[in-house]
């Protein structure tokens, strides 16, 4: 009987000691058992929800499980989504480790993208921008990573004449229709982040924005036009159309407008000015637009890149400056 006792109770120490989901979770993890590391990192976290650690472990076994996914079955809408769900359960300030590990999820991911055969011209664009986005969402997390530095170099390399030559043939066809220019405008602005030192791509650029800027974007939510700009007694005014490109009313407000530096300061208009016709606050019909003056006191020597209308900390429509 005391045997029998004696039995019991070492048996109840071993099974007591293979249950700590935490330590179940690393050797899964380690093994590339993934699915079962998501598994007791989620029995972990109901123990202890707080744990920082145990969030991070989770997070990386979600994307670890969705590189996986790929891996075997070359489906890269499960690793994206993954990669997802696991960054959104991530602390607000991951650990060093956590970080280079997600650095390296974020590479696979944009190779994923990058080897994945499209299946029309939209995918392609898609899957060009993600690829893009990925890479340099990896090299973010990790500067010091010279793999991701690698793979992003020689994407640009490899991209930069394809988007120079598209950017200057859709802007030779912006006469035939202006709305040709916000297309050369993509393929421009990615070859000039490509190679910022080229001169040509600067100055397609440059010339291409002029034009473009009569030319409301109408995959926006508030699609804007610049007909006209002037300086006067350190004033910077433009006129602005603003479209509402919605199916219920929108209202306008010129506070709503902000003006982006390239030093990365934002400006807040002037309500109080002296130019004619200001911008007046409108509510604003499906289809409909308001147009005025909209005008910013922009510091010396200092240059503006970007015209916003933001409404709930959202920009629903912009115009880039030449």
């Amino acid at each position: 009987m005391k045997n029998l006792t004696f039995l019991l109770m070492g048996l109840a120490l071993v099974m007591s000691c293979g249950q700590d989901p935490l330590a179940e979770g690393d050797a899964a993890y380690q093994r590339g058992d993934y699915a079962r590391a998501v598994k007791f990192y989620q029995e972990a976290q109901q123990k202890n929800p707080r744990a920082v650690q145990v969030k991070e472990k989770l997070a990386l076994a979600y994307c670890r499980l969705g590189q996986m996914y790929y891996q075997k079955r070359r489906v890269w809408r499960a690793f994206e989504a993954n990669v997802e769900k696991g960054v959104g359960l991530l602390p607000e300030q991951p650990s060093p480790e956590t970080l280079q590990e997600l650095s390296r999820v974020y590479l696979a991911l944009a190779r994923a993208f990058k080897e994945t055969p499209p299946e029309n011209l939209h995918q392609k664009q898609r899957f060009f921008e993600k690829t893009l986005r990925y890479l340099e969402k990896a090299r973010e997390l990790d500067p010091n990573n010279g793999e991701v530095e690698q793979a992003l170099n020689d994407f640009m390399n490899a991209n930069f004449e394809e988007m120079l030559q598209k950017g200057q043939r859709y802007f030779e066809l912006g006469t035939q229709d202006p709305a040709n220019y916000l297309v050369a405008e993509y393929y421009l602005s990615h070859a000039l982040k490509f190679r910022p030192q080229d001169a040509r791509a600067a100055d397609y650029l440059k010339r291409c924005r002029q034009e473009a800027l009569v030319v409301p974007d109408m995959d926006l939510t508030v699609p804007l036009a610049i007909t006209n700009h002037a300086h006067k007694k350190g004033l910077d005014a433009f006129y602005v159309v603003a479209i509402n490109n919605t199916a219920e009313p929108v209202s306008i407000h010129p506070a709503g407008f902000a003006l982006a530096l390239a030093d990365g300061q934002v400006l807040q208009p002037l309500l109080d000015h002296p130019f004619a016709h200001p911008f007046p606050e409108s509510s604003v019909a499906p289809g409909k637009s308001a147009e005025g003056v909209v005008v910013f006191r922009i510091p010396g020597r200092a240059s503006a890149t970007r015209l916003e209308y933001r409404s709930n900390g959202d920009v629903l429509g912009y115009k880039n400056l030449p």
